[in-house]
């Protein structure tokens, strides 16, 4: 290419990047009440390139609409440390006016990841877990030893046992049994969500909990753990985007957010994170409000060269984006019922 050709192709190559911005403002500042059908859009780049993704987030955080988004590199991360990452910047709540989104159950599954009982001996297990939990719901810490706690004695002193010691035991049971009527919701989900078989293993909640603490999560399917956080982080959104009259907060939100991934490889956590949404999306069979656009020099899923053969039909240049979108809408719901590993790729 001459010089002197240069600017010409310069500005094709904006208006269609412009384009794509476009398409993908349609996208997210548009949700549908019900049935999102937010793909995982991957870009394709060639080697030496700038990311795509830096030009998109400037684009997203511009003082007329404010998109909640948040932009990382996957490059030598792994699935957890990524959807972490993920969650920290989306729950920061620096998009504008609508409130802060609200990420309860994975959260809670995070938390639990993070409690180490190995030192604790197994019979006394259970009860350090509930201690722990219990002490992270009340975020209020318990008495340490190192100061008395009030020497108040008479019906005083019997009203503040049962504030502090009695109630909030009793409340935490019926949180976590579910006999709480209209809360202790996000317990029940982890008990009739399908992954680590909750209703398989006998039990109630902190048998199925304290499978994800240390040591206890060593023994476990791996791929099923880190199926369950990736659902309990698309349900968080579901959950904060589902419009009921009486949720006002819920209807302030007018753009969906975003997760913006560079540099994702078949040798890193970015692969495998959009890999497991496609999986859970399909085996759930719910759909949620995240668009997730990606940025790689490989062709997702297989990590293909973009030069092979097999991946021939599949890369659209960005002149087409539109017509591919209508094309993956129109042709999603066969795939989702044929549950294919690339059903939510374009």
């Amino acid at each position: 290419m001459t010089d002197d050709r240069f600017p010409e192709w310069g500005r094709r190559v904006y208006a269609e990047f412009h384009r794509l911005v476009e398409l993908v403002e349609s996208m997210v500042l548009r949700p549908m009440r019900s049935g999102w059908q937010l793909p995982l859009l991957c870009l394709v780049s060639r080697p030496g390139a700038g990311s795509p993704l830096a030009m998109m987030a400037h684009v997203l955080a511009g003082e007329e609409r404010r998109v909640p988004h948040v932009r990382m590199s996957a490059a030598g991360q792994d699935v957890r440390t990524l959807l972490h990452e993920a969650y920290t910047g989306l729950a920061a709540g620096n998009f504008g006016g609508a409130d802060r989104l609200r990420f309860r159950h994975y959260a809670l599954a995070d938390g639990l990841m993070q409690v180490d009982l190995s030192g604790v001996p197994t019979n006394r297990r259970r009860r350090e877990l509930a201690r722990q939990l219990r002490r992270s719901i009340w975020q209020r810490a318990p008495w340490d030893g190192q100061q008395a706690p009030p020497d108040v004695g008479g019906w005083p002193g019997l009203l503040l046992w049962l504030a502090l010691g009695v109630l909030p035991g009793l409340m935490f049971w019926l949180l976590t049994t579910g006999w709480l009527f209209g809360a202790g919701r996000r317990f029940r989900w982890f008990m009739r969500q399908q992954y680590l078989a909750p209703k398989l293993a006998a039990g109630d909640f902190f048998t199925f909990a304290s499978r994800l603490t240390v040591p206890s999560r060593e023994t476990e399917d791996q791929e099923q753990i880190d199926l369950l956080l990736v659902h309990a982080f698309l349900q968080d959104l579901r959950v904060d985007y589902r419009r009921w009259p009486w949720r006002l907060k819920s209807w302030r939100r007018t753009a969906c957010p975003v997760l913006l991934l560079d540099d994702i490889a078949p040798d890193n956590g970015g692969y495998d994170l959009v890999r497991l949404i496609n999986a859970v999306r399909d085996e759930t069979g719910q759909s949620d409000p995240l668009l997730v656009v990606t940025d790689s020099h490989d062709v997702p899923p297989d990590g293909l060269v973009p030069t092979d053969p097999a991946v021939a039909g599949q890369l659209v240049p960005l002149d087409g984006v539109e017509g591919a979108y209508r094309a993956w809408r129109s042709g999603l719901p066969r795939a989702r019922r044929a549950r294919e590993d690339n059903a939510w790729y374009l």
